[in-house]
């Protein structure tokens, strides 16, 4: 990534393991404490793909977590009311199958936790395509699609996602929508 601290006249780059990855996304996000979060998605057996922590504006990272390979996409966003430290991340592998994943911090980042994907779709034929986070309804909501856009795209969404237990999630399915679309927004 690149940071500028005088407003955007410079920039400076600032890359976590000092740009030894392939990167395909990025995703940075500010904690509510002031902590930068980045999700880097390490791609062409660049390396695997992580979520990075800095707690002093970018000039250092620390690997909090990793996802032991290469993705094709993934996010990292944001949840709960204006004091929450909580965040949930997806990753997809469209040439992996059944390699998707949920993940849910709820310290600001410094520790994540495996989240049951819903039940329904062939995870080994379907791919998370994007979370979103409702503050007013409190849910979380996800897309998902076929691999390589082979069938329609579903939605669900997670009652009560700043405190359900990890093993106890349960999604509810809210429309087989169809055709091509890709991102969902709270």
């Amino acid at each position: 990534c690149v940071i500028s601290t005088d407003g955007g006249a410079t920039w400076t780059l600032k890359t976590p393991l000092g740009g030894a990855i392939n990167i395909c996304d990025t995703w940075l996000r500010w904690g509510r404490d002031g902590r930068l979060l980045g999700q880097i998605i390490g791609i062409f057996g660049g390396g695997d793909s992580h979520i990075f922590a800095s707690d002093d504006g970018g000039d250092s990272w620390a690997s909090k977590y990793s996802t032991g390979h290469t993705e094709d996409h993934g996010e990292i966003i944001q949840c709960g009311p204006p004091a929450s430290a909580l965040f949930y991340s997806y990753w997809n592998h469209a040439a992996a199958a059944g390699s998707d994943h949920i993940e849910r911090s709820q310290d600001n980042g410094e520790t994540w936790e495996s989240m049951t994907l819903p039940s329904g779709p062939d995870w080994t034929a379907w791919n998370v395509l994007g979370l979103a986070y409702d503050l007013l309804t409190d849910r979380l909501y996800l897309g998902a699609g076929g691999v390589l856009g082979a069938n329609p795209t579903r939605y669900f969404y997670l009652e009560n996602a700043t405190a359900v237990a990890v093993g106890s999630e349960s999604w509810v399915e809210l429309q087989d929508a169809g055709g091509g679309l890709n991102d969902i927004a709270a």
